[in-house]
């Protein structure tokens, strides 16, 4: 299930130790962790996001940086890129375009895997064992890993899919906002908030809309959860849908099969709660994240 793609170059010179690298790309940070073969962690870094989906270069710059960073923690330096095994878990890495144009970067590391966050999230989440995970962050996406085959419930991207993420919550949060300014509806604690951070100037807010990305709305999440355990009736509405949609993703994994379900995201925490007064024991702890998983393909990549 695992999606190699070498670079044609040769292995790291005889007697000289290869490094496993692992990499958790998405909306709001790209995330890398050095390892040796045994997954003994040596280093860590961490850069800009790297959804696979923003401009490929970003997506590029922010990868290179964190496993600068990892490297450089681990007492290496970036002459050492080539007896890296790196394996990639990134927002959108499930995209056959996306893929595509990632294995045409000239990657300078011995071998590099790309595949999805949600993918890699669920390996670490079961330490490589079959199971179902809902990611609840920037963005969302529900994974099921049974018999190596992958089940995917929603992920297909801000604005159209990504129910109860951070981002949808967030826009949600703006229209809302921009709706209290027009006097279509009542003000609230959260509206007021956020008018503030644009020195209440609307215009503020459409120039901003224009190449605001996913993360930049997420930014608002942590606001809008504040809000509503402030009491704001408002806020508590968005959340409460946001809890319902994210509910519906968590449903169709089980009807699907899954018997376990482990949350993974910062919003998924503030929703957990709710989610377990909903399903109970179905609902897990994950056991390692995603750099973990991406780790395991990375690993796997090498022959490990």
């Amino acid at each position: 299930m695992i999606r190699l793609i070498e670079t044609g170059l040769e292995s790291s010179p005889s007697g000289r130790h290869e490094y496993l690298v692992g990499i958790d790309g998405g909306g709001t940070a790209c995330r890398a962790r050095l390892a040796d073969m045994d997954l003994r962690i040596l280093g860590t870094g961490q850069a800009g996001p790297a959804n696979a989906f923003l401009e490929l270069d970003r997506v590029r710059q922010s990868i290179l940086e964190a496993v600068t960073h990892a490297v450089l923690d681990a007492g290496l330096s970036t002459d050492d890129f080539c007896r890296l095994h790196v394996g990639m878990a990134l927002a959108g890495g499930d995209d056959p375009s996306v893929r595509q144009a990632l294995t045409q970067v000239p990657w300078s590391f011995a071998s590099v895997c790309i595949e999805s966050d949600a993918y890699g999230a669920c390996l670490g989440a079961y330490e490589g064992a079959d199971g179902a995970i809902q990611i609840v962050g920037t963005g969302s996406c529900g994974l099921l890993l049974q018999d190596s085959r992958i089940n995917k419930v929603g992920g297909h991207e801000f604005p159209i899919s990504d129910l109860g993420s951070g981002a949808v919550l967030g826009l949600e949060a703006i229209r809302k906002t921009l709706l209290a300014h027009d006097g279509v509806i009542a003000p609230s604690e959260l509206t007021d908030s956020i008018y503030r951070q644009f020195d209440g100037d609307i215009d503020a807010i459409v120039h901003w809309s224009k190449t605001a990305l996913p993360a930049d709305y997420g930014l608002f999440a942590r606001q809008l959860f504040d809000c509503a355990e402030n009491g704001d009736p408002l806020a508590a509405a968005i959340v409460e849908q946001g809890v319902r949609d994210v509910a519906g993703l968590i449903q169709a994994l089980c009807d699907r099969g899954a018997t376990r379900v482990a949350l993974m995201g910062s919003v998924a925490q503030r929703m957990k709660p709710n989610l377990q007064q909903a399903f109970g024991e179905l609902i897990v702890e994950p056991r390692q994240d995603a750099v973990y998983g991406a780790l395991l393909m990375a690993r796997d990549s090498a022959g490990g």
